[in-house]
């Protein structure tokens, strides 16, 4: 017996409505960015005659930075995790810490999931050739004076920012837009956690970042496993932009190179091998198709609050560019 039109006319009503509360709450995040740069900007720039660049410059040596950087990391992403709950309701699902999956089978694909480096490595370097032969430049990540201003860059890039994420994107967004089939999800979940990122180089590193964590999320039922991997993926890129600093550009890259190599061969390892042995771990429960992949995809990337969201993460991307 097949579905009722009106049953999937309020399947896609739902859709609609989902996806535009999720996308109006993340327009909060660059907003509420911008608005909290130009605060501290504007407390800074009355101790001073200096404007521009210089402004700039003396402003990440100062001692606010650490403040900034401790407030721009918490403030606009725990704001949008509060509004869109609040705009959910109740029928909000949030994923558990604990696993649903067998204790062997978790740590399993948390070794598996390290292919998050090395497929983020890639997606990385294809995205920096592209923008080098469009001449685009690419944003330079400021590496912090000082001890104070180096463990608040570390605590908020490494720790602060990928918990925040992970509540936001796997707990709250994947979970609620699950109802809608597990593949639209990780898609959907991940090219929204890909436009926060707001720069042409992060893009498609994290829509891939995105796709991994989110599918693990979903492997293990639980947001341990991408927690534990986001963490580790953002410490390693902090980690080498800070020895970057100290040691030769040839002597970083072939550390780097050695990291990803390793979590290469020994997450693909284990892929192979539970792709033998275990291969239910690695299936999707398709839900009923109760809307079409197009017709989801059209109420997703033509919502007004997405095509909003957009606009935003473009011009920020732009903006980075030019300078």
């Amino acid at each position: 017996m097949g579905i009722s039109p009106v049953f999937k006319a309020e399947a896609a009503s739902d859709l609609r409505q989902d996806v535009f509360k999720i996308s109006l709450s993340l327009c909060i995040y660059p907003a509420l960015c911008s608005f909290i740069a130009s605060i501290f900007l504007g407390i800074y720039s009355n101790q001073g005659s200096l404007n521009g660049d210089e402004l700039a410059a003396a402003f990440l040596k100062s001692g606010y930075y650490p403040v900034y950087m401790l407030t721009i990391a918490l403030v606009p992403l725990l704001v949008c995790i509060l509004v869109l709950c609040l705009l959910l309701k109740r029928k909000t699902t949030i994923l558990s810490l604990k696993p649903s999956c067998k204790k062997s089978d978790f740590f399993s694909l948390l070794i598996s999931g390290l292919i998050i480096l090395p497929a983020g490595a890639v997606a990385s370097v294809l995205s920096q050739k592209v923008l080098e032969f469009f001449e685009v430049n690419l944003s330079q990540i400021e590496v912090p004076s000082g001890r104070l201003a180096t463990v608040i860059f570390i605590l908020s890039h490494a720790v602060l920012a990928p918990v925040l994420e992970e509540l936001l994107f796997r707990c709250v967004i994947l979970e609620r837009l699950r109802r809608y089939g597990d593949l639209f999800a990780v898609l959907a979940s991940s090219l929204l956690f890909s436009l926060l990122h707001a720069s042409f180089e992060s893009y498609l590193p994290a829509f891939v970042s995105g796709v991994v964590l989110a599918l693990l999320a979903i492997y293990t039922g639980s947001m341990l496993c991408p927690l534990i991997l986001h963490i580790l993926n953002n410490a390693l890129s902090v980690t080498m932009i800070l020895i970057g600093d100290n040691i030769s550009n040839t002597a970083a890259d072939l550390i780097y190179i050695g990291i990803i190599g390793f979590a290469f061969i020994i997450s693909f390892s284990v892929i192979f091998y539970l792709r033998k042995e275990k291969p239910e771990l690695f299936r999707f429960k398709f839900r009923e198709k109760i809307i079409s992949s197009g017709r989801k995809a059209q109420l997703l990337l033509l919502s007004f609050a997405t095509i909003v969201f957009m606009v935003f993460s473009i011009s920020i991307a732009l903006s980075g560019a030019a300078n």
